[in-house]
């Protein structure tokens, strides 16, 4: 080819001479072709022009392709490894890959299983819409059972128990009807272990019967009265073998063993003589090794010590503390304030309760077992006042060094 032939225009190519052939004719394909070149001009300029910034075509295409194949090229030369060839960023170029952000395994499971449960719940409501809502009774109704087949049948097909379907066949309820309670009875359920409580509080809630503060309270109630059913003071003192102190009526207080636990009563050694005493006598108990530590945690009410209250038999008339209270003061880790029937008040913290008893933790987790037989009063006591207390306590016992002024009391005049 002459050197005329190359000053010659070919399609596709700019004025600037932007665009390079290949030296040999290449085959069209219809798929992209293997290209080993360098880039074009287009992408990278500065690689086809001298010093002084003149294109130069040091290879001049020997034949013309058509516009077609100068597409397939193109298309080729994005491969893996043109994002840098002889220097040329593909960044520079303005070529940018956006890449969206990725999905976790978590987040797609929670939307798989959203779109699965609005999925079940749309095609229920389209059951409950086409479903006969008149009673009709089977013939031969009063002979079918759980296990019968037109009863396993039916709730196969209509998703229903087997006791649903037995009631529509012998005309006690419709289809719709028993669609419609299944529908929340799922609802029921799946609130329930959404939120850790029984089916029965779990009903109340979504009936507006309670809040679900309330149910989460009572759940821990009943919880927690499971774990206590069996737990008795006196017998815990019998096992052990080893003496404890009872707080009895009249302000006394004895320092005996636990020889037996009775239905009513309880036998323990009183100067030197084993006597059945009645198990409402006893206010309170604690180990005698805790005596320093909660006489001085008790206090007394000056009108009751006056006028103390004697053993309460009946149990209608005992004052009653509601289980929530109690939880809830566990639950904050708060102090509970009770005032027995003789006067004797403590306030300390709470970390039990069962059906006859209330386990306090007074300094130094001194224990103190109150009965409920034996309440007066008690009230929840907010943490602050109990810490400010017990500052203000640790303050005043504090003795000043002796021969210093402010040990020493000041006479009165």
């Amino acid at each position: 080819m002459s050197g005329d032939d190359h000053d010659t225009p070919i399609p596709g190519q700019t004025d600037a001479g932007q665009t390079t052939m290949e030296n040999s004719q290449k085959p069209e394909t219809s798929g992209p072709a293997e290209v080993t070149e360098k880039p074009s001009e287009a992408q990278c300029p500065e690689a086809n022009s001298n010093s002084q910034g003149t294109p130069v075509d040091s290879n001049p295409p020997e034949s013309v392709e058509a516009p077609a194949v100068l597409a397939v090229e193109s298309e080729a030369r994005t491969t893996e490894d043109s994002d840098e060839v002889d220097g040329c960023d593909s960044k520079a170029a303005g070529v940018k890959e956006e890449q969206a952000e990725p999905v976790s395994e978590s987040e797609a499971a929670v939307e798989a299983a959203q779109e699965t449960k609005e999925e079940a719940e749309a095609a229920q409501d389209k059951a409950i819409e086409g479903a006969s809502d008149v009673l009709e009774i089977t013939a031969g109704s009063q002979d079918f059972t759980l296990e019968s087949p037109e009863v396993l049948s039916m709730a196969e097909e209509t998703g229903v128990s087997p006791e649903a379907a037995l009631a529509i066949h012998m005309g006690q309820t419709t289809l719709k009807r028993a669609l419609q309670n299944a529908k929340k009875r799922e609802q029921l359920y799946a609130f329930a272990i959404e939120n850790n409580l029984p089916h029965s509080l779990a009903g109340q809630v979504l009936k507006e019967q309670m809040t679900l503060e309330e149910a989460s309270v009572r759940a821990r109630v009943i919880a927690h009265r499971r774990r206590s059913a069996e737990h008795c003071s006196f017998k815990l003192a019998h096992d052990a073998k080893e003496k404890v102190i009872l707080g009895l009526h009249s302000q006394k207080e004895v320092t005996t063993p636990i020889l037996a636990v009775l239905k009513y009563d309880i036998r323990v050694v009183l100067d030197g003589e084993e006597i059945d005493i009645p198990k409402h006598s006893v206010k309170y108990l604690y180990k005698p090794d805790h005596k320093k530590i909660i006489r001085k945690t008790v206090k007394h009410d000056k009108t009751l010590a006056k006028n103390p209250k004697g053993p309460i038999t009946k149990v209608a008339k005992r004052f009653k503390v509601k289980d929530d209270l109690l939880q809830k003061v566990i639950d904050l880790k708060s102090h509970l304030s009770v005032t027995l029937l003789e006067g004797e008040k403590v306030a300390a913290e709470l970390r039990s309760y069962s059906k006859y008893e209330i386990l306090l933790h007074a300094r130094d987790d001194h224990e103190l077992v109150v009965f409920r037989h034996a309440l007066e009063q008690a009230d929840a006591v907010p943490l602050e006042e109990v810490l400010a207390a017990e500052r203000y306590a640790k303050k005043m016992s504090k003795k000043a060094p002796k021969g210093s002024p402010k040990g020493k009391k000041k006479k009165r005049r």
